[in-house]
């Protein structure tokens, strides 16, 4: 019994690891797709609380989850390409969970990149706070990566995330 658990998951860990193809046809070679992927952060103080980007719509075409989970990871053509993005998180109480699945839709941001062949990008994001009003108001910002080199490709960091000139 204890074998076919750890096979099970095993078998959903790679599943859930993998990018999801939004292109149609067989899949190609990954010198031949860019491969987009969502940050999983952990949030302090609570170390169990853990925070990802959710890849919603590619071009205007809804994802579907794999495996009852959102997606995190895709692989597309070359060429300009949308992407609706959000968070998900776990760490939460069932109420907090709920309420959240409620106002996803709302919380989409929409992110568009210059797709290159062969590139990986990450999707990365912060969350804010403006003070100057009252009451405060959060909110995220979200940003894309050139996985390789850290060059912003689409949005922007937030002043405090961004790395200091020399």
């Amino acid at each position: 019994m204890k074998v076919k658990v750890i096979v099970i998951a095993l078998v959903l860990t790679g599943c859930a690891a993998r990018y999801t193809q939004v292109y149609s046809g067989p899949e190609l070679p990954k010198s031949d797709v860019a491969m987009i992927a969502g940050e999983l952060q952990g949030t302090k103080p609570w170390p169990e609380f853990r925070e990802w980007v959710v890849i919603r719509r590619v071009d205007g075409t809804e994802i579907d989850r794999v495996l009852g989970e959102w997606v995190t990871k895709v692989q597309v053509l070359p060429g300009q390409r949308t992407l609706e993005v959000n968070t998900d998180y776990d760490g939460y109480g069932t109420l907090m969970q709920v309420t959240a699945e409620l106002f996803r839709s709302i919380l989409n941001q929409t992110l568009t990149l210059d797709a290159q062949a062969g590139h990986e990008y990450r999707i990365r994001f912060r969350r804010t706070t403006d003070r100057t009003v009252l009451p405060p108001t959060t909110g995220i910002v979200y940003w894309i990566e050139d996985a390789g080199t850290g060059e912003v490709i689409s949005g922007a960091p937030p002043a405090s995330s961004q790395a200091p000139s020399p």
